[in-house]
C-alpha cells in the first residue's frame, strides 16, 4: 500500500509541479507560492474539520510549522529553477536528490534497503550530471545559460528531501494536522513579507495566471495527504524514493504542452534516473 501511495504522490506532485512552473513563468514566484499555499491551507481546513478522528500532539504541529518553513523555501527554489530553466532538467534533478535525502536518513536511523537499493541509489546520483549536461531548444521554454537552474534543483531536492524526512515523523493518529500547520504557517510567513515588503507586491497574478496557480495549490494539498497517509503505511526510504518519481508526469506535460525537446545525454540520463529511482522502490 505504501508503494502504491507513493506512485499517486509522485503524480499529483508532478502535476502540481507542472502547473506552479507555468505559473511562475508569469508571475513572481512568491505571488504563486503564497497563493497556492494559501489555497492550500483552506483546502486542508475542511479536511481536518471532517477528520474526528485525528489526535495530534504538540511535536505534531510543530513538525508541521518547520516542515512549513523548509516547505515554502523549497517550492520557491524549485518554482524558480522551473521559470528560468528547463523542466526537463530541474525536475529530475530535484528528484533525484529528494530521492537520497530519505534513504540516507533511513539508513542512518536503522533502515536497512538491499543491496539493489544502494545501487539504484548509485545509478541515481550519476544521472545527475547527464540531465544537466546540455541543453535543447524549444520555442516555449526560457532561455538561460547559467548555472542557476542547478542550482536551484539541488537547493530544492535537499529541501524536499527534509520535508519528507519531517512529515515521516508525524504520529500515526495525527491526521492532516502536520499539513495545517505546515501550509497555514507557509501562507502566514509570505503575508508578512508582502505586508512589509512593498517590492514583493509588484506585478500581481492576471487573471490568466489564476488558473495555473490554483492548480498548484489544489495537487499540492493532495500531494501531501497522500505522502503523509505514504509514510504511515511503509518505510521512508521506499516511500520517499516512489514519491520522487514525480518528474515523469512533469516532463510529460511539457513535452505533450511546452514541445520541450531533449539532447541524447539528457534522455540518457533521464533514464538512468528512472532506473535508478525504481531500483531505489524495489530494493
Amino acid at each position: 500500500m505504501g508503494v502504491l501511495l507513493g506512485l499517486v504522490v509522485a503524480v499529483t506532485y508532478g502535476t502540481g509541479d507542472f502547473f506552479g512552473g507555468l505559473a511562475a513563468r508569469r508571475v513572481p514566484v512568491l505571488w504563486v507560492v503564497f497563493l497556492s499555499h494559501a489555497l492550500a491551507a483552506v483546502l486542508v481546513v475542511a479536511i481536518v474539520g471532517l477528520d474526528r478522528s485525528s489526535h495530534p500532539a504538540r511535536e505534531d504541529i510543530v513538525i508541521g510549522v518547520i516542515a512549513g518553513i523548509v516547505g515554502m523555501v523549497s517550492v520557491a527554489l524549485f518554482y524558480r529553477g522551473l521559470a528560468i530553466g528547463r523542466m526537463g532538467m530541474v525536475a529530475p534533478i530535484t528528484a533525484v536528490v529528494s530521492a537520497i535525502v530519505p534513504v540516507a536518513w533511513g539508513l542512518t536511523f536503522g533502515e536497512r534497503p538491499s543491496a539493489l537499493a544502494l545501487f539504484g541509489v548509485a545509478l541515481a546520483v550519476g544521472s545527475v550530471a547527464l540531465i544537466s549536461s546540455e541543453a535543447g531548444d524549444s520555442p516555449h521554454e526560457p532561455v538561460s545559460r547559467s548555472r542557476a537552474p542547478l542550482f536551484l534543483a539541488l537547493g530544492a531536492g535537499l529541501g524536499f528531501g527534509a520535508f519528507f524526512v519531517l512529515y515521516s515523523n508525524a504520529g500515526a493518529h495525527s491526521g492532516m494536522w502536520p499539513l495545517l500547520a505546515s501550509r497555514w504557517t507557509s501562507a502566514t510567513l509570505l503575508a508578512v513579507v508582502f505586508a512589509f515588503v512593498p517590492r514583493a507586491r509588484r506585478d500581481p497574478p492576471s487573471r490568466k495566471a489564476l488558473p495555473l496557480i490554483a492548480g498548484a495549490g489544489l495537487f499540492d494539498a493532495a500531494a501531501n495527504g497522500f505522502f503523509l497517509a505514504a509514510a504511515r503505511t511503509g518505510l521512508l526510504s521506499i516511500v520517499g524514493a516512489v514519491s520522487s518519481l514525480y518528474p515523469a508526469s512533469t516532463v510529460l506535460l511539457a513535452r505533450g504542452v511546452l514541445h520541450e525537446r531533449f539532447h541524447r545525454a539528457q534522455i540518457i540520463g533521464l533514464a538512468i534516473a528512472a532506473v535508478g529511482v525504481v531500483l531505489i522502490a524495489l530494493g
